[in-house]
This record gives C-alpha cells, structure tokens and sequence, in this order.
C-alpha cells in the first residue's frame, strides 16, 4: 500500500491534532505555533495543485514567521477545510511525486538447482 503525505496527515492537521504528526524523539519539547507552521507549509509545498505551492522564498519567509499574512492565506486554503482523519484507509496513491511511506511484500528467496 502506497500513501501520501496527504494521506495521513492532511486529516490530521484540518482535525488540530497536530502533535500526532510531530517527532516523537522530541518529547513534546517544541512550540506549537512552529509545530503548526512547520506541518501546515509541509503539506502546502505537497498541494496536487503545483500552482498552489509557494515558492523556495516563500517557504523560507513562512518557516521562518517573517508574514503572518502569508500564512493566514494558507491557513485558509481548501486543503485544510475539514478532512475527517481516516487511519488505516487503505488509500492507494495514484501518482508517485509525493510518496512518503510504503509497505512491500517481504521478498522471497528463490534457490537455484544445480543439475
């Protein structure tokens, strides 16, 4: 099963559960508000829309939290109205740009005989 970012984590942050997408390594030693802008330019960066994707200087500007303004535009996009999250949908991808996780089949040992 292939899954997307927005897979998994889209109806993540629209929910707020935000914590759920950070590092567990930090345990929870992290500003929410940098969680949040970190997780939200994430997924705007992984839009199915290229159009909709800032730019390099735009991701430096908003990481950084030079343009409250900026961000509030993003905050707004329709990627993040509310997208109940679903886990263990069994979504397949359709296009590979943007896999993040997959899960294969173990792989089998085949033996040649030797005549």
């Amino acid at each position: 099963m292939k899954r997307t970012i927005t897979d998994w984590a889209l109806p993540l942050a629209c929910e707020g559960r935000l914590s759920e997408l950070a590092d567990p390594r930090l345990n929870g030693k992290y500003e929410d508000v940098e969680l949040k802008r970190v997780v939200f330019v994430a997924l705007i960066c992984a839009h199915s829309k290229p159009e909709k994707r800032p730019t390099m200087l735009e991701v430096v500007e908003l990481l950084k939290g030079d343009s409250k303004e900026k961000f509030a535009v993003i905050e707004n996009d329709e990627l993040f109205k509310s997208q109940p999250a679903n886990d263990n949908d069994g979504s397949v991808a359709d296009d590979g740009s943007d896999f993040i996780w997959e899960e294969r089949e173990p792989k089998q040992v085949v033996k040649e005989l030797q005549v």
